[in-house]
């Protein structure tokens, strides 16, 4: 799953209530297997920068 210019990772990314979340090919989030499809640098980037909200 890559997007146009990206290799081996995700095609975006979504914003939701609890954090920023990988988006597949087909344009729905990517489920737990899917993310360790992903390759251990993409997983380890994703990971990275992964986004929680919090609380005020």
């Amino acid at each position: 799953m890559s997007a146009p210019g990206r290799e081996g990772g995700p095609m975006g990314f979504l914003h939701g209530p609890d954090g920023l979340y990988a988006i597949g090919d087909d344009g729905f989030p990517l489920s737990a297997e899917e993310l360790l499809e992903l390759e251990e640098p993409t997983r380890r980037e994703l990971e990275r920068y992964a986004v929680i909200d919090i609380e005020p």
